[in-house]
């Protein structure tokens, strides 16, 4: 009887033991799914604002390319280089300067000196840079994207029609 007794104490241990190694194996699973769930939507979201910053800037130039209306100059909001727009029309007088600070791409629209505080941020980013070439008629916009563990660098030319 007490041999009965150890083999069913033995096998509900071993029972006991096998459910807890599965348990444990469940866990795991699950915490690492979330894991890379969490990743996937986090290079989603950076990929989507990379995309509206893109598509941003180049809506607004395009919009807006009339003869020397577009420029890029520097040290214009606190000494953060800016692409400038002057408008035309019944917005005559008044400037677009599209900038990047803080992890931001801002826009500030105004009649008057260009601040941080009158302006509006548009979206965050890892990094974004202008430059203009104008033997080109070029304005040339860097990005910086995280890449796994890396940062790359995706430009951008837009050619302006009327400079």
């Amino acid at each position: 009887m007490k041999s009965r007794r150890s083999k069913v104490s033995i096998e509900s241990i071993m029972v006991m033991l096998l459910m807890i190694a599965f348990s444990i194996a469940v866990s795991l699973m699950i915490t690492q799914g979330s894991q890379i769930f969490k990743q996937s939507i986090d290079n989603k979201e950076e990929d989507e604002n990379l995309r509206i910053a893109m598509s941003y800037i180049n809506m607004r130039i395009k919009q807006n390319d009339y003869a020397d209306k577009i420029n890029l100059e520097s040290n214009v909001i606190e000494g953060l280089s800016a692409i400038v727009i002057e408008h035309i029309d019944e917005e005559e007088g008044f400037r677009s300067y599209i900038y990047y600070d803080d992890n931001y791409l801002y826009e500030c629209y105004t009649d008057e000196i260009p601040t941080k505080e009158i302006s509006t941020q548009i979206i965050d980013s890892n990094g974004i840079r202008f430059e203009e070439r104008i033997d080109k008629n070029q304005l040339v916009i860097y990005y910086s994207q995280r890449r796994g563990q890396d940062m790359i660098e995706l430009e951008q030319i837009i050619t302006l029609r009327s400079n």
